[in-house]
């Protein structure tokens, strides 16, 4: 496959963070690309996840999320609510359309990469 350099992109790990609405401190977002539309249920969004040591990303309520979440944890070490061993980096985890995502907490801090689609 070929690449064009329009299709190339650095990204800065220092710029364009921001904390993630209604998440708990130390649990901060950058969005790569947003398409996703719940109104159409269309479309993509593909965000970075970091979550400062000792941080948790609680379950989501029921109401939100109607589409397939993708997660691939790039660094770090992450435990999953209700799970027996935590994720090391590199590995992924896959959220059903209309299940919850569980609480995930990070005792040392993670990166994740977030896919959601429909």
């Amino acid at each position: 496959m070929r690449v064009t350099a329009g299709e190339i992109h650095q990204f800065d790990d220092d710029e364009g963070w921001f904390h993630l609405p209604g998440a708990p401190e130390g649990v901060t977002v950058k969005v790569i690309a947003n398409s996703l539309d719940p109104t159409t249920r269309q479309g993509a969004r593909v965000q970075m996840l970091r979550l400062s040591p000792g941080t948790a990303l609680p379950e989501a309520p029921l109401t939100t999320g109607d589409y397939w979440q993708e997660f691939l944890l790039l660094r770090g070490v992450v435990e999953i609510a209700g799970q027996a061993e935590p994720l090391h980096a590199p590995a992924a985890l896959t959220v059903a359309h209309g299940a919850r995502l569980a609480t995930l907490t990070s005792a040392g801090g993670c990166l994740l990469v977030e896919v959601a689609h429909y």
